[in-house]
């Protein structure tokens, strides 16, 4: 079941200098990197991902398990839900494979753990963590199933991990009206237009039960949010750092800047979708609730 999620318009303000979205090449290097530069601004840009996290921690307040011991919250940024978590008791680690993410979150909670690390070779001993948590960071894993290996090793049993993550076919209407300027204006880069990005909810779903994890909860939802122009759709992803191709994605070689005429093409061709709100922007989401078998 789909279910689509809302929210409110968001304003933001437009550089002259725009890289389109998710086009450059990217290996985990470039997305931490791309990460860093945009961490001083994400906590107030990361609309959606706001709202995912008020979905993940309604589930966390359900949860059956008393006493937490040691809470990673995996792919923490620059900490803005380091705080409620540490609220839920135990001790709290956050892990981000950006520097410049890590470095805001010791700024903003010196007493907290925090280690710059890649999600998928964790420098912790098997069993550490009876709570993970992770918030529209596990899609830039190289694969479901190498994370989903390595977190199940790093959870006790009977642990438990929250985690939203971004699927496939996300980023509509505004890739395929891309894809559809390119078939005609530019064809040089359709193949990386047309490269998928991101695993479907059925491979998340297939790699949790392949490791051994009882799925307490699994649901595929649509965010979506507004914006006034093109401008300022296009900067809410470049601005919480999200504008370059998943890790194992083809390497295609540098994206042109958005060009004048590609950008008033966009402008023209996204009015036809304007709702009362604004301009629509869709992600495709997959929320999940997991325990390890005892």
């Amino acid at each position: 079941m789909i279910l689509m999620r809302f929210l409110m318009p968001c304003t933001l303000s437009y550089e002259r200098s725009l890289h389109y979205m998710m086009l450059a090449p990217s290996t985990k290097p470039d997305i931490a990197a791309q990460f860093g530069r945009s961490a001083a601004r994400y906590a107030h840009t990361a609309t959606v991902q706001y709202q995912g996290a008020e979905r993940l921690f309604c589930l966390l307040d359900q949860r059956t398990r008393a006493r937490i011991h040691c809470v990673l919250d995996l792919g923490c940024g620059p900490g803005v839900h380091t705080q409620r978590l540490q609220g839920i008791g135990g001790l709290y680690h956050g892990l981000d494979i950006s520097e410049g993410m890590i470095a805001q979150a010791r700024q903003a909670h010196p007493s907290a753990d925090f280690i710059c690390a890649d999600m998928e070779s964790m420098p912790f001993e098997d069993g550490r963590f009876d709570l993970v948590f992770s918030n529209f960071a596990m899609q830039w894993a190289t694969s479901p199933e190498v994370l989903i290996r390595e977190m199940t090793r790093i959870m006790c049993d009977g642990g438990e991990s929250y985690f939203t993550v971004v699927l496939e076919q996300s980023l509509s209407p505004l890739l395929p009206l891309r894809q559809a300027f390119a078939q005609k204006e530019r064809p040089e880069i359709i193949d990386a237009l047309q490269t998928e990005r991101h695993a479907s909810f059925a491979q998340w779903h297939g790699a949790l039960i392949d490791h051994g994890l009882r799925i307490e909860y699994a649901q595929h939802e649509t965010f979506r949010a507004w914006f006034p122009t093109i401008q300022a759709l296009i900067q809410s992803v470049s601005k919480i750092g999200a504008d370059r191709p998943h890790p194992a994605a083809p390497m295609h070689g540098r994206a042109p800047r958005l060009t004048r005429n590609e950008l008033s093409a966009l402008t023209v061709g996204y009015e036809r979708f304007r709702e009362p709100k604004g301009l629509p922007l869709d992600y495709q989401v997959g929320i999940f609730k997991v325990s390890k078998l005892v």
